[in-house]
């Protein structure tokens, strides 16, 4: 059953990316007479063939050849008029800004960011220290309670590639839970990346499937966040954090039947509105926790007891947006620096233990038993408690786990039955302690939390930029990667604009396809489907906070950029034969029609690979024969687009779909060559000289584009070399030319200029 419906409404609150695609439909026929100039047929309600109407401008007669029509000198033309701009308070509410007790702008420009206590890389005072054991006290009345949360952050791609990793530790992690949770019987654990259960789910065992069901229905494995990745939140556009989004909910909810209330995004390098906002619009009912954030901002939160707080948006004035997120207090989600304070006593308590494995904890950590269980169980305590003094509600989520965790049998049981005993140890005396630890999901936190506290402080603006301090002692701040690896980041772009308007085209082709009853051509496009997966995957891949930041390993950007190049591929593919369906259904309905899986769309460039840009195709328009341009507006309002296409002749005349001559201008095609090699102060220099190609020539023009439609214009071939459409070319060092008039630059600056701007070069 084909899905596109189901997936279209939520698709279309992302219509900021979007992209006028070229689109060259060529016709290889020779015509004696005037060409067809009507539209592609009949019945296309859905996206109609607009025909540009020009005023004043006489119809071709019927035995006038396409190659003989010159537009006159002075023509004069009118456009369709846009609509005016008029701005209602019912389509542009005024806004104003949003009430907060705490504004991150105006906050962080207070802090001071160089603490005292840079260097011993904890911001655990005296202060709080008195503030622990006065809470303490009160334990009697607020008891402690403690929830631990196993986890592993699987990133799909880092240091290898999203398919090693997968082979080599994720698949592992996924089948130990669901093999270890049916013999551990109250252990608990989260999962967050989708991309990585979707592709276990895949070949799964029926069991494990149904194992994993049972765990959800139980409670004891919750699905975090839900989406493809773990995006980042800096340079993800919003299109694309909606889009992995939405493709791991439908997952989700497809495959499992659930939908996730609880957001975790514990890596990503700073943290801003946008994604909690998402949550929330997507009905998230929980809230949402938090980690890499600016040191600053970590004291700051801990001083005021303000680690949950309600995060609203700066526009939002009645608070409908709000979320309850909680942020981790200390550095980072690993054991080490998440039970307290203190990481150097947190060492003590992960118990991870594989054969040849060396790390700090494996050689600090000892096993939990009968003699050492009091003393290990205070000592654990006491960092619990000193965590819980920095919330009012003294409730404390504790993660246990770190990067690619839980991937050997034996560590499953290692935390597992360590922690078990101590959580036995504590509970077992609960009126000495005043504290209660179990398993559990940060749904089981938020819940907690909720019936334990009412009233939330209000926090407007974002955690940007993040800076980190204890791993060197000194800040380092994650702002470089904003910028780095920008031509991964443009096909990103690049990638996210074709699959939404490849989205667009192809749903409107499919319906009618449908309504036409074409079932041959119906078949293809609901195959093409599949590539409209592909692209949507592999752009929702890219967004993880390690992939479009460009953290990653060279090798495993080579892979993400391969990825992304074939989703453009594809989704370019899908454009061109959504466009040729919807032209060409009603003319190929009769005897003799060309076979569905014929291309007569292409594309206007060529690409072939994604470290080298595309190029222009060039069009080939001999004498008596003509070619249609067909050009999609996927935007949902008129607009006007200066396209430009190459040609190997420019003996051409540009009309739209009634005949109506369009004003155009023939360009030079520049080459870059390099000259010959001087020996200049020791050095060798090369010069590179420019020449206008005699082969190849750039054809512009001003397109006028409805909404959600399809345009076509004529190149016709043309007799005369209309030297009035041709640029003149001033150049000091060009040769002349055949087709263009080359002239020696002039004295004086150089003047470009519209109706707002004026630009001059000297």
């Amino acid at each position: 059953m084909f899905k596109i419906i189901r997936r279209g409404p939520p698709r279309f609150i992302a219509a900021s990316a979007v992209l006028l695609t070229v689109l060259l439909c060529i016709y290889y026929v020779n015509f004696s007479g005037a060409p067809n100039l009507g539209p592609g047929g009949p019945g296309l309600e859905p996206l109609p063939l607009v025909e540009v109407k020009r005023d004043n401008v006489q119809e071709p007669e019927d035995n006038e050849v396409p190659g003989a029509r010159s537009p006159p000198a002075q023509e004069t033309t009118t456009t369709p008029p846009e609509p005016a701009s008029v701005v209602s308070p019912e389509t542009c509410a005024v806004t104003y800004m949003a009430e907060a007790d705490v504004d991150t702008v105006e906050q962080f420009q207070k802090f001071n960011f160089q603490p005292y206590w840079m260097k011993s890389r904890e911001y655990w005072d005296s202060n709080f220290e008195d503030r622990y054991k006065s809470r303490k006290s009160e334990w009697a009345k607020i008891p402690l309670k403690v929830i631990l949360v196993p986890h592993s952050h699987n990133d799909p791609g880092w240091l290898k590639t999203y398919e090693n990793y997968y082979h080599f530790q994720t698949r592992n992690i996924l089948n130990h839970m669901a093999n270890k949770m049916s013999v551990l019987k109250n252990m608990t654990f989260i999962w967050t990346e989708v991309s990585f259960l979707a592709k276990w789910w895949e070949s799964a065992h029926p069991s494990k499937k149904q194992m994993v069901q049972k765990l959800l229905e139980e409670g004891r494995l919750e699905i975090t966040t839900g989406g493809w990745v773990m995006p980042d939140e800096a340079t993800c556009h919003v299109f694309a954090i909606v889009d992995q989004l939405i493709e791991g909910h439908q997952w989700l909810r497809n495959n499992l039947g659930v939908t996730p209330s609880s957001g975790w995004s514990i890596d990503p390098f700073g943290h801003g509105a946008t994604v909690p906002y998402l949550l929330k619009t997507a009905g998230f009912t929980g809230g949402a926790v938090i980690q890499r954030i600016h040191y600053a901002w970590k004291q700051w939160l801990a001083e005021k007891q303000m680690g949950d707080f309600l995060w609203r948006q700066n526009w939002d004035g009645d608070g409908h947006t709000d979320i309850l997120v909680h942020n981790q207090p200390f550095d980072i989600y690993s054991i080490k620096h998440s039970c307290g304070p203190h990481p150097q006593v947190c060492l003590n308590f992960d118990f991870r233990k594989i054969s040849g494995e060396y790390t700090e904890f494996s050689l600090t950590a000892v096993p939990i038993d009968d003699e050492n269980v009091k003393q290990k169980a205070e000592l654990l305590l006491e960092q619990y408690g000193r965590t819980g003094s920095l919330f009012p509600h003294n409730v404390v989520l504790m993660p246990i786990g770190d990067d690619f965790r839980y991937d050997h049998d034996i560590e499953w049981d290692q935390q597992y039955r360590n922690y078990k005993k101590i959580i036995e140890y504590i509970n077992r005396n609960k009126d000495i302690y005043n504290a209660h630890i179990s398993f559990g999901t940060p749904k089981d936190y938020f819940l907690a939390v909720k019936e334990r506290m009412r009233d939330f402080k209000i926090l407007r603006g974002d955690f940007f930029v993040y800076s980190d301090i204890f791993s060197e002692g000194r800040p380092a701040y994650w702002s470089g990667y904003f910028t780095t690896r920008p031509y991964w980041k443009v096909l990103d772009r690049e990638l996210e604009a074709n699959l939404r308007s490849a989205e667009i085209i192809y749903t409107f082709a499919l319906n009618h396809a449908r309504k036409q009853a074409c079932n041959s051509t119906l078949k293809i496009l609901e195959r093409d489907y599949e590539k409209l997966i592909r692209a949507r995957q592999n752009l929702a891949l890219f967004q993880h906070h390690d992939a479009i930041t460009g953290t990653s390993k060279s090798f495993v950007m080579h892979d993400y950029a391969l990825k992304m190049f074939e989703g453009i591929q594809e989704t370019v593919f899908v454009q061109g034969y959504s466009a040729q369906t919807l032209l060409t259904m009603e003319e190929n309905s009769g005897q003799g029609q060309l076979p569905p899986s014929a291309r007569l769309v292409v594309p206007d460039t060529d690409r072939e690979s994604y470290e080298k840009l595309p190029r222009k195709v060039p069009l080939v328009v001999k004498k008596g024969e003509y070619k249609k341009i067909v050009i999609f507006n996927s935007l949902a309002q008129y607009r006007q687009d200066v396209v430009k296409l190459h040609l190997l002749t420019p003996k051409v005349n540009v009309v739209d779909m009634e005949g109506n001559p369009i004003l155009y201008q023939i360009n030079p095609v520049w080459n870059f060559t390099d000259g010959l090699k001087r020996h200049k102060r020791q050095e060798d220099s090369t010069e590179q000289s420019m020449r206008l190609s005699k082969t190849q020539f750039e054809l512009t023009f001003v397109a006028e584009l409805p909404p959600l439609a399809l345009t076509t214009y004529i190149i016709e071939y043309s007799n005369e070399k209309n030297f009035d459409f041709r640029s003149v070319v001033y150049c000091q060092t060009c040769k002349k030319h055949t087709e263009f008039d080359v002239k020696p630059m002039q004295a004086g600056d150089i003047q470009l200029e519209n109706h707002a701007l004026k630009l001059l070069l000297d």
